[in-house]
């Protein structure tokens, strides 16, 4: 062939290959960025797909587990069939079952009961204090209480019962027989306000403290008591039930219990029927003062009578009598008795200082001398003496006559 020839098909096959290189190339670059798009857009639509299947799980399954807690619920198998009772002495399952209205027909369900409305209606049953409610799936309920303990009885008007931390919870009742003493000594007006309250508590404490070393000294044995009486100013009081008396005040109430239980037996075995025992002496804290049936008060007993005394335990033994408080009319009838005896006395002086004065003149009948002048008479039953009314103004201006100016 020609030269010139075989350069033109050699540059034709040269041309062909570049063409379709070219061709390769941008086949090439198309079908990539096609690849890379799809790619993108697979994955997003991974992403969407995926998070609507969490949509609709999310909603699905809620729906779900509401219609199954619904179905709970209302399904017999949750129907409360026992109920487990702790710390229950007073109370027994079956009355705290039906005070909850927990015993109807149809048996309410365990999921549908609230477990702090039983507790709150639990601290409003009078023997109660502290209560708990557990559930225990699938029908069981434990209740846990703590049970007041009555201590003592109190009288405000009415009997009240008083719990072991001295606090009034429960009006008394045919059915509420217990062998416990009777508080006395407040009324409703100790328990209005949340001050006075805080007050009678502490001192009903007091009481139910002396009352727990009354039984651990055990004299129980010999003393059968009824009533502690506080007083405000005379403190704590036993009264018997034989009706006997005992004073102990406020101050070392231990040592004066120990002291009693020494004596007591002693003084019973007297012929004479024991009436009352003091032992609030505060100025000799050592002694007791006792009062028997018949016998006269300390004031009206003769002098030099002997005062009877116990030798083993070394007590001395009185009688005296309770002091109450003087009224201002007896208080106003003495101020007026020594008044009188003022005047009686200065009378009997100026009459004296007269006769001293003219030695000559002989007294009068009419004049008081001082030897005719009675003595002041003595407290207690003995009437002063009796002056006519009509003589008394006569007397008077004739004993100031020729002394006044």
């Amino acid at each position: 062939m020609i030269p010139k020839q075989q350069q033109k098909v050699a540059k034709r096959q040269r041309n062909k290959q570049a063409s379709a290189q070219l061709k390769r190339t941008r086949e090439s670059r198309f079908f990539a960025i096609a690849k890379e798009r799809f790619v993108a857009v697979t994955r997003n639509s991974r992403t969407i797909a995926w998070t609507l299947l969490y949509l609709a799980l999310g909603a699905a399954i809620p729906f779900a587990g509401y219609q199954v807690y619904s179905y709970m619920r209302t399904s017999p198998y949750f129907a409360i069939r026992t109920l487990e009772l702790k710390g229950g002495h007073q109370l027994t399952s079956e009355q705290i079952q039906r005070y909850l209205r927990l015993d109807a027909t149809p048996k309410p369900n365990i999921l549908s009961v609230d477990p702090n409305r039983l507790v709150a209606a639990l601290h409003e049953h009078p023997w109660i204090r502290t209560a708990k409610v557990k559930k225990r799936l699938p029908d069981r309920l434990i209740v846990s209480i703590e049970e007041r303990r009555p201590a003592a009885y109190i009288s405000l008007g009415r009997l009240y019962l008083v719990d072991q931390y001295g606090e009034v919870f429960k009006e008394v009742e045919p059915a509420d027989d217990y062998n416990l003493p009777i508080i006395t000594g407040f009324s409703r007006k100790d328990f209005k306000d949340e001050t006075a309250r805080l007050l009678a508590r502490k001192e009903v404490k007091e009481a139910l403290h002396l009352h727990r070393i009354f039984l651990q000294k055990k004299l129980g044995t010999w003393i059968a008591l009824s009533e502690i009486n506080i007083h405000r100013l005379l403190g704590f009081s036993f009264v018997t039930d034989d009706g006997v008396v005992i004073r102990l005040g406020r101050r070392e109430l231990e040592k004066k219990l120990a002291r009693l239980r020494a004596m007591y037996p002693v003084l019973r075995k007297k012929k004479r029927k024991l009436r009352a025992v003091f032992l609030n002496n505060r100025r000799h804290p050592e002694r007791v003062l006792v009062r028997y049936s018949g016998m006269k008060s300390e004031l009206q007993r003769p002098k030099g009578d002997p005062r009877e005394t116990l030798e083993p335990q070394n007590v001395d033994v009185l009688t005296p009598e309770l002091k109450r408080p003087t009224k201002r009319s007896t208080l106003r009838k003495r101020h007026r008795k020594r008044r009188r005896r003022r005047r009686k006395r200065t009378l009997s002086r100026l009459t004296a200082k007269k006769r001293t004065n003219d030695p000559g003149k002989t007294p009068t009948p009419e004049e008081p001398t001082l030897g005719s002048q009675k003595k002041p008479a003595k407290r207690g039953k003995q009437t002063p003496p009796v002056v006519k009314k009509k003589n008394k103004t006569k007397n008077l201006l004739e004993t100031y006559k020729g002394i006044l100016p």
